[in-house]
């Protein structure tokens, strides 16, 4: 069989489409080879196995069934011979398309690994908020714990029975260290969570058409995994949160 040249078209998202139109004298020498390995595991009644004549068979065999086998035998023939040729390092099974069926027309895209041009730890750092505790925050928290253990007025003596805390005016600073904590805790989780979309976003941007579904899911997830905001410096934080220890959760 003479060796077919395929159409190479390079398209978009790192794709190569390989076009082969199998003419009549190479679809005849692909039908014959075929028709023989189908014959050495026939049983035809009348026949020893594997001894009936090659017209025989191809009278029992439905004409896309038979067509099925050629694109078959071809492709296990001229594929690792493509991909060779063409330098083309698939990261996927190939999409084959039987285009025409005479001439058998086959179109097979072939994805590889994208492109990817990292823009900088600059592109994807997510900026971090300041965070400051307000009075009115604190005084808030008071008034809250107030109501809840039924304390008439704030005095050193009340605090200093209540939780063993040496003042009022310490009491002050541990809820206002407590809050500042909790707002910390909250910052970092909004980075992370922003950092996965962003990096999400952009590598879904250079991935194949044809990769975008497969790999949605799992893109998410190995982003969760190993990219936990290396490059805007956020250290992962701890679940649920302590009570930073005080004798009472603000």
């Amino acid at each position: 069989m003479a060796d077919i040249i395929p159409v190479i078209e390079k398209l978009a998202c790192a794709r190569t489409r390989c076009t082969f139109t199998i003419a009549a004298t190479e679809r005849s020498a692909l039908e014959h080879g075929t028709l023989e390995r189908m014959a050495k595991k026939s049983h035809v009644k009348g026949f020893r196995t594997g001894h009936a004549p090659l017209e025989i068979i191809k009278a029992q065999t439905k004409p896309e069934a038979l067509t099925e086998e050629i694109v078959h035998a071809f492709l296990r023939e001229r594929l690792p011979k493509l991909l060779q040729e063409q330098k083309l390092t698939p990261v996927m099974h190939p999409k084959v398309e039987l285009t025409s069926h005479t001439p058998i027309t086959l179109s097979i895209t072939i994805v590889e690994k994208p492109t990817v041009t990292f823009r900088g730890k600059d592109a994807l750092r997510i900026a971090k908020k300041d965070i400051s505790i307000t009075d009115a925050e604190i005084t808030n928290t008071l008034d809250t714990l107030k109501k809840e253990h039924a304390i008439p007025e704030w005095t050193d003596a009340v605090v200093q029975k209540q939780w063993s805390i040496p003042s009022l005016e310490k009491l002050r600073a541990s809820i206002a260290d407590a809050l500042k904590r909790q707002k910390e805790h909250a910052e970092q989780r909004r980075r992370e969570e922003a950092f996965r979309k962003k990096n999400a976003i952009t590598s879904l941007r250079s991935m194949p058409p044809a990769m975008k579904g497969e790999s949605a899911s799992t893109g998410n997830d190995a982003c969760r995994n190993s990219l936990r905001c290396s490059s805007s410096k956020v250290a992962p934080h701890p679940s649920p949160l302590p009570p930073f220890g005080l004798p009472f959760r603000v």
